[in-house]
């Protein structure tokens, strides 16, 4: 039901007297979006945004997509100026915004803008589809929750200790 309910939706976004593409990030709401739109049109634009700082560039997933779903894909690498824009980004959200993915949006829009009209894209998906780490972390520490309390700060402790992995995708 969930795939029929998502391509139902993504098939009404496509009628459209303007060209549409989409954001590819290559997780799971992203891509899961352009596997849609692909059932329904030949030629799916899709954009990308990495990072010089290799630490952040997730480029290599959303190419993965790309050649898999045969889209005319567009990439940007960007060294954001994020002091720079912020003016232009208070002004254009209105109201208190903690999301730091606004920065990379605000380029990749402004890039895809020379190639489309309106993007599809699935922010705000990875949360229902548990597409970061903290999520799955935070569903295996509630089946601990039955642990007495001192376990837990035992466990805690032992945690504490494990070293980083330096995976943005973990914070």
């Amino acid at each position: 039901e969930l795939i029929e309910r998502l391509d139902a939706a993504v098939k009404l976004r496509l009628v459209s007297d303007v060209p549409v593409g989409a954001f590819l990030s290559g997780g799971i709401d992203s891509s899961a979006i352009v596997a849609m739109m692909c059932r329904h049109t030949s030629q799916v634009k899709t954009f990308s945004v990495g990072f010089s700082n290799k630490r952040y560039n997730e480029l290599e997933f959303a190419r993965i997509i790309a050649r898999k779903f045969s889209t005319d894909h567009h990439e940007l690498i960007v060294s954001p100026k994020a002091i720079e824009i912020m003016p232009l980004l208070i002004k254009h959200y209105g109201e208190p915004f903690a999301d730091y993915s606004c920065i990379p949006t605000y380029y990749i829009a402004k890039f895809a803008a020379s190639y489309v009209k309106v993007v599809l894209c699935g922010d705000g998906a990875d949360e229902s589809f548990s597409g970061y780490y903290r999520y799955t972390a935070c569903k295996a520490a509630e089946k601990l929750d039955f642990l007495p309390n001192f376990m837990k700060r035992m466990m805690y402790s032992l945690v504490q200790k494990l070293p980083e992995s330096g995976d943005i995708r973990s914070t």
